[in-house]
C-alpha cells in the first residue's frame, strides 16, 4: 500500500479518528505517517490545528518535527514526521522503574519541552507515556499534538466545548474534566503523574475503570511517592508532588 507517494512497511497505533504507519518515502528514507480515517468536520479542524502546531514546534524544540502534510486522494488527509527508533516511554516502563539518573534527565528535558511550548501559548493536554519518543541517542521527544491547545487568536479556536472532557484518564489534571479550562499546569500534572510512574513502576492513580481513575485523580487518592518508591530522594517527592497538585 502506498500513501501520497509513500511505501507502507507496517502499522505503529491506531486511533479512533486515523492510524499511524511506517513507512518509506521516495528517497529510501524511514517516516511515521499519521493519516486522518475520520472525515467529520471537527476531526478536519483538529488535523489542521496539529499541522500548524507541529509546523512551529520542532525537534530543537522537543518535539517530534513535521517533514510535510499531503493529501492521498483514496486515504485521506496525512502528516510526515521522521521515524523515531528509539521507543516509547511506554515501552521503557513495561520493564519497570527507570533508574534514577533517567528518570532525572528525561523529567529535565520534557520540562524544557513543555516550557517552549507554553511559552507560545500551547498546551499539549495529552502528555503520557506513549507520547514520548527516545531518539537512538536516548533523547525524549514529545509527540501526537492532537489535542493541544492553542493560544487565542490563532484562528482555530472553540472546537472544544464547554464540559468537554479531552486527555487521558490517569494523566489529565482534575480541571481538565472541562477542556476550556486547560492551561499550562494541565501539563505539569501530567509531567508530574510520568514522573511518579517513572520512580515507582506503575501509575499514580489507578482504577478498574477509567471512572474509577478518575474519582481518584479527583479525590488525589493515591499512595505517596516516598512509599511507593523510597529510594527516590526527598527533593525528588517534593518536584513530583508539586508538580501533581491540583491547579
Amino acid at each position: 500500500m502506498r500513501v501520497g507517494g509513500f511505501e507502507v512497511l507496517s502499522t505503529v497505533g491506531r486511533g479512533a479518528t486515523g492510524v499511524v504507519l511506517r513507512a518509506r518515502a521516495p528517497g529510501g528514507g524511514e517516516v511515521a505517517l499519521k493519516v486522518l480515517h475520520a472525515r467529520e468536520p471537527e476531526r478536519l479542524l483538529r488535523f489542521e490545528r496539529e499541522r500548524a502546531v507541529l509546523a512551529s514546534l520542532g525537534e530543537a524544540e522537543g518535539f517530534v518535527p513535521l517533514l510535510q502534510a499531503g493529501h492521498d486522494p483514496h486515504h485521506g488527509p496525512f502528516l510526515v514526521m521522521p521515524f523515531v527508533g528509539g521507543g516509547t516511554l511506554r515501552d521503557r516502563l513495561r520493564r519497570g522503574p527507570l533508574p534514577l539518573t533517567e528518570v532525572v534527565r528525561v523529567g529535565l528535558e520534557l520540562a524544557e519541552t513543555l516550557g517552549r511550548a507554553h511559552a507560545r501559548g500551547i498546551v499539549h493536554r495529552d502528555l503520557k507515556p506513549e507520547n514520548v519518543l527516545f531518539t537512538q541517542d536516548g533523547r525524549a521527544l514529545v509527540a501526537d499534538l492532537g489535542l493541544a491547545k492553542l493560544q487565542e487568536g490563532d484562528g482555530l479556536q472553540g472546537l472544544s466545548r464547554t464540559g468537554e472532557m479531552r486527555g487521558t484518564v490517569g494523566y489529565m489534571a482534575p480541571e481538565q474534566a472541562d477542556a476550556k479550562h486547560a492551561a499550562p499546569a494541565a501539563d505539569v500534572f501530567a509531567l508530574g503523574a510520568i514522573l511518579y510512574e517513572c520512580l515507582a513502576g506503575r501509575p499514580v492513580f489507578v482504577g478498574e475503570t477509567p471512572l474509577a481513575v478518575l474519582e481518584r485523580v479527583v479525590a488525589d487518592d493515591r499512595e505517596p511517592l516516598a512509599r511507593a518508591a523510597p529510594g527516590a530522594p526527598r527533593w525528588l517527592v517534593a518536584v513530583v508532588g508539586r508538580a501533581r497538585a491540583p491547579a
